[in-house]
Order: C-alpha cells, then structure tokens, then sequence
C-alpha cells in the first residue's frame, strides 16, 4: 500500500521527468520555419506545429 504523500512524490517526479527543455530558436532556425510555412501556403500543404508550452510540446 502507499501513502499520499508517497504518490503525489511520484507522480510529481513522473512529471518532472517528462518536461522538455525550451528550444532556443536561432535566426536560422526561423527563416526556415518561414520558408517552410511559406511553401505550404504555396502549394496548399498541411503543416504540423508543435510549440513549447511549461515544459511540453504541444501539436
């Protein structure tokens, strides 16, 4: 059996474990994320964004 406490620590630890790091986006790295939003609207493509949200990314 275990405490409360005991699982809330768990679960906590779990959580912790689980975050990532926030990316550092460079000038590069966001010319290339324009270039790519850019020919997706170009060519009517569907484009997948996955931010970073308190530690997590989200889609």
């Amino acid at each position: 059996m275990m405490l409360p406490e005991h699982k809330e620590q768990i679960i906590s630890h779990y959580y912790e474990k689980k975050k990532a790091i926030k990316p550092i986006l460079d000038e590069a790295r966001l010319e290339e994320f324009d270039e790519v939003i850019h020919t997706a609207l170009e060519f009517h493509s569907l484009v997948c964004v996955t931010y970073w949200v308190n530690g997590f990314n989200r889609k």
